[in-house]
């Protein structure tokens, strides 16, 4: 599966701004969103895929780096976690 990270919440930066850190990328269909226990959103990415095994990858590299315990995909106007 391809990913990639689009844009870093401003929870990572000393000054609180968010940051957009890669470009929308037109092959990448599914949109998602990196969270932590308490909901708080760390950042958003699209992947290449949302239904199958390998659409939790950005979940599973960022888990041990930022804390994030939850994925969601952008599916019919609406988060949805996986």
């Amino acid at each position: 599966m391809e990913w990639v990270m689009n844009k870093w919440s401003g929870l990572l930066y000393d000054d609180g701004k968010d940051r957009t850190i890669w470009p929308e990328q037109k092959h990448l269909p599914h949109k998602f969103r990196l969270l932590d226990d308490d909901g708080n959103i760390y950042g958003y990415g699209q992947a290449s895929e949302n239904d199958t095994e390998a659409a939790f990858e950005p979940l599973d590299y960022y888990l041990p780096r930022y804390g994030c315990t939850e994925i969601q995909y952008y599916n019919d106007g609406k988060w949805e976690p996986l």
